[in-house]
């Protein structure tokens, strides 16, 4: 091989072995966050999670202060009639 003779072969052997490990160990990290993950956000509790995190994105934006969303009409009329 070309590399051998310029003399990349050791360094070669080298890179190959840490990027094996590195495959390894990447693979038992994604494995553990899927498998130690048990808690999953209901669709409620995830829609709930970004319209907060769109209400602080756009106060930052506006340069106001973060504050409760915005609930939608529907919401809106069923905390009135309660």
């Amino acid at each position: 091989m070309i590399s051998q003779v310029l003399g990349f072969g050791e360094y070669i052997e080298e890179v190959y072995a840490a990027y094996e490990q590195h495959k390894l160990e990447t693979m038992d990290t994604v494995r553990a966050g899927k498998c130690s993950n048990g808690a999953e956000m209901t669709e409620e509790e995830a829609l709930a999670e970004q319209q907060r995190m769109f209400a602080e994105a756009r106060a930052r934006m506006n340069g106001g202060v973060t504050g409760p969303p915005k609930q939608q009409d529907s919401e809106a009329e069923q905390t009135l009639n309660s």
